[in-house]
């Protein structure tokens, strides 16, 4: 059962933009459409293949990830709520960040065959955790769980492997909106004038706050072009699998 598009759109709520960075953000939203309908309520796997299962499940969960946390930048940049809008994004980020490396990996696993490269990597990203609790509870899983890796390590690995690297800029550029530092508090809600007189406003710097949410909110497409390959890739490792 696939769930329906609900529609969200970006709100300009004042800020002008160019008729390309109309046309771009456009283009955004429609992928986020389609990675919403994507989403399915069910997702049948079969344990006789365990690496090609584990990967659907964690394919479909950062599916649903994805989506929440892009519909999260669009629904509090539309509600004027700039501090959540920027911890959406970042989260965003994030997601992507080791979505992307699950993606290399298998990639690399399915051209060289190496299956154990394949499982190793996604049962580590669907079952790591920092729980220490729930990684006791899971002691009959102790060969699949682990305690999970720090997402800088991730973000700095997605930035070292991209043309441009621009990926720990943009990370450190949200974080630092998402921590109550002068980014996160002054400088988002305050000006302060010659007269010492300081005026606040959930608007200020909203043309370049946007500008950088937008940025990080395009992630969407890369999510899509890489479930697109994924599903080839998957159905690969699952014909590697049958013939073990």
């Amino acid at each position: 059962m696939l769930i329906m598009d609900t529609g969200l759109k970006f709100l300009p709520l004042g800020v002008k933009l160019e008729s390309d960075e109309l046309s771009h953000l456009e283009t955004i939203q429609e992928s986020l459409s389609r990675l919403t309908n994507r989403r399915q309520t069910i997702l049948h796997c079969t344990f006789y293949e365990p690496i090609s299962s584990t990967a659907i499940m964690y394919c479909g969960a950062v599916l649903y990830r994805v989506v929440a946390a892009a519909q999260g930048v669009i629904i509090n940049w539309n509600a004027g709520n700039m501090l959540c809008s920027f911890l959406a994004a970042r989260a965003l980020l994030e997601t992507f960040a080791l979505f992307w490396d699950c993606h290399r990996v298998i990639k690399k696993g399915v051209e060289s065959g190496d299956l154990n490269a394949i499982a190793g990597k996604t049962i580590r990203l669907a079952f790591g955790t920092r729980d220490g609790k729930l990684l006791e509870e899971l002691s009959e899983l102790s060969a699949l769980s682990e305690s999970a890796t720090n997402i800088l390590t991730f973000v700095n690995k997605l930035d070292r492997g991209s043309e441009e690297p621009t990926f720990r800029w943009l990370y450190d550029k949200m974080s630092e909106r998402c921590h109550p530092n002068l980014h996160g508090t002054l400088l988002m809600y305050g000006e302060v004038d010659k007269m010492e007189k300081v005026t606040y406003s959930d608007r200020y710097n909203a043309a370049s706050n946007f500008r950088l949410l937008v940025t990080t909110f395009g992630l969407v497409e890369g999510v899509e072009l890489m479930l697109d390959q994924l599903d080839e890739w998957i159905e690969d490792v699952d014909g590697l699998e049958r013939m073990m």
